[in-house]
């Protein structure tokens, strides 16, 4: 994850150490506040579709409240893959910036809602992240989508 540059080599020993120690990892306890600002680099990618029971959905990605994209629909498939790479540098100025929030949104292309996840820089910082969307309708499964994020400082 490349917490680690010239002046932070011992935040990353802290880090891996608290990593490999814990499953809940307190990030006050691997930054100070003067350490801040602090630049990253996010990286989101292998964006698919698993097992759905619907199809022709598309996905709306905000992050952050300052850029938002949307997928183009993939019709007929229950497994879509979309070619998404998203790489953004971002400035995490003090830990409250650490709450800010990437939401993925599952659209039918009636636009029709299908569900959603919400990330924050917080739960990013912390590691890779490898999730999933279960996609309700009606409170009746529809399926789960997949993506990575990664973040690394720069």
């Amino acid at each position: 994850m490349g917490l680690c540059n010239n002046k932070s080599s011992k935040r990353k020993e802290e880090f891996d150490s608290f990593k490999n120690n814990s499953k809940i990892i307190d990030v006050q306890k691997i930054f100070k506040e003067s350490d801040f600002p602090i630049d990253f680099k996010l990286h989101f990618r292998n964006l698919r579709g698993v097992n759905l029971k619907v199809t022709d959905v598309y996905l709306v990605i905000d992050f952050f409240g300052f850029y938002k994209t949307t997928t183009y629909p993939i019709y007929y498939k229950n497994d879509p893959a979309w070619n998404l790479e998203e790489i953004l540098e971002i400035k995490i100025n003090s830990f409250s910036d650490l709450s800010r929030k990437i939401v993925l949104e599952v659209y039918h292309v009636d636009n029709t809602y299908l569900g959603n996840v919400n990330l924050t820089l917080g739960d990013i910082l912390l590691g890779p992240i490898k999730n999933f969307i279960v996609i309700n309708s009606n409170q009746k499964y529809i399926g789960r989508l997949e993506f990575e994020l990664k973040m690394a400082q720069i």
